[in-house]
């Protein structure tokens, strides 16, 4: 009788053990058909293997090229510190601030909004194109885009040998499955996918080529893959159901947005070499779209090209627009991309100026991620040391000293360059504190 149980049981375990296998193995086949499907247009321009989850070792340094230039990702700590960032935050975060933006101020232009929430040129330049075509993209916005190239840095870096092809897979279950749960046609998936591709694009004026591209890609995987044997589960959104290769998605700006582009694109390309270009130019386009003259950014833009001037003149004057920008920014979380610039700026400005206080001021309105940086551990200690010796009080001074050297080290402990007289200084308060 004994005998008889324990035969039955090895057969269920047995049983169960196959069964079991057939079901994992089944998941995988599962997960890698969809993903090979969900990133096939990246693959696709690739030029790599649009049906194989794992691209293989041949194109090993073809994926670490692209990793390491287009994504800066040389290891796996950085692989998966990116795909946490897309999924936390890509592109459809910024899209959805803007969206935010844009619900918040429903009676205002783009460049109103642009004015009043202190947005940086790249961001109002964004901002036209979330404006034009928000309400068609409906509650899913662009993450169709950021978590199909989750999936693709996760195929590129099993060839360039960052992660095994199982786990890969693994990280790439949860992803595939959201997806196939919020879309009900890959047109739609498709779709999406190319609107996140132009919002990648609105910043150097490509939206409607890479979208063309993408179009064009598109219909090659096509004849690929059998996306009939693919189905999704998610329902329609309100705003209906879109066509990847729908030409009224294409991106167009308007006259008020190529106005904009102008100016951010004229902001990206200066350099001090050709300040003198670019002041006039400035110059031109404020008088031309008056508009644009008390906007956050364009005053911003004003200061940077006054103090390369670096004249005393122009670098003083830097200090009446920061007076003006620090009202305009009153209202402004201080994560907001513009008010970083604004305080990183004129905290060396003030310095330059020998204004340490204002400058430490400066410095006290930044997060803590952007003041604990190299560079403002620099100018935290610079700012110190200029106050050493103007307190009639030694206690002050003594403090001041302490101060200095605490932000010097911490600047020095993440290698950022100190001037040999600091240095120097450094080496001489560790003598004078080690004596005592």
């Amino acid at each position: 009788m004994n005998k008889k149980i324990l035969s039955l049981c090895l057969i269920v375990f047995i049983s169960f053990s196959v069964f079991s296998n057939e079901s994992v193995e089944f998941d995988k086949e599962h997960t890698e058909r969809y993903a090979c499907a969900f990133s096939s247009i990246m693959a696709q321009m690739n030029e790599l293997n649009v049906t194989s989850f794992n691209y293989g070792k041949d194109v090993g340094k073809q994926c670490r090229f692209i990793l390491k230039n287009s994504w800066d990702i040389t290891n796996y700590e950085q692989l998966i510190s990116q795909i946490d960032d897309l999924l936390a935050h890509g592109h459809n975060g910024t899209f959805l601030f803007l969206a935010g933006l844009i619900e918040t101020n429903e009676n205002m232009k783009p460049v109103e909004i642009i004015s009043k929430e202190c947005l940086t040129a790249s961001e109002g330049t964004r901002l036209f194109y979330v404006y034009s075509i928000k309400d068609r993209l409906g509650p899913l916005a662009i993450s169709a885009w950021d978590k199909a190239r989750c999936i693709s840095l996760l195929r590129w870096s099993i060839s360039a040998g960052f992660i095994t092809e199982e786990e890969a897979l693994q990280r790439a279950e949860p992803i595939v499955e959201s997806l196939i749960n919020e879309y009900s046609t890959w047109d739609d998936f498709f779709a999406h996918y190319i609107a996140g591709r132009q919002f990648y694009g609105a910043t150097d004026n490509s939206s409607s080529r890479l979208a063309t591209d993408a179009v064009k890609y598109c219909k090659q995987v096509h004849k690929k893959i059998y996306f009939e044997n693919l189905p999704l589960q998610g329902t329609a959104s309100d705003t209906g159901l879109l066509k990847y290769d729908d030409t009224s998605l294409l991106y167009e700006l308007s006259s008020e947005a190529r106005r904009w582009y102008e100016l951010q694109d004229l902001f990206d390309k200066y350099t001090e070499k050709n300040i003198t270009k670019t002041t006039n130019k400035l110059t031109e386009i404020k008088k031309k779209h008056k508009e644009y003259a008390d906007i956050p950014f364009v005053e911003y833009f004003d200061s940077v090209l006054l103090s390369d001037q670096k004249t005393g003149a122009d670098i003083w004057r830097c200090s009446f627009i920061y007076d003006k920008l620090k009202k305009q920014l009153e209202n402004i979380p201080p994560d907001r991309t513009l008010y970083k610039w604004v305080n990183m700026d004129f905290a060396r400005i003030h310095l330059i100026l020998n204004h340490p206080e204002k400058a430490l001021d400066c410095i006290a309105l930044l997060p803590a991620e952007t003041a604990n940086s190299g560079y403002f551990q620099m100018l935290k200690g610079v700012s110190y040391l200029y106050l050493i010796g103007t307190s009639p009080d030694f206690e002050v001074n003594t403090n001041y000293e302490s101060n200095a050297y605490d932000a010097l080290s911490n600047a020095e402990l993440q290698e950022y360059p100190l001037s040999d007289s600091t240095l120097q200084w450094m080496r001489e308060y560790e003598r004078k504190r080690d004596n005592n």
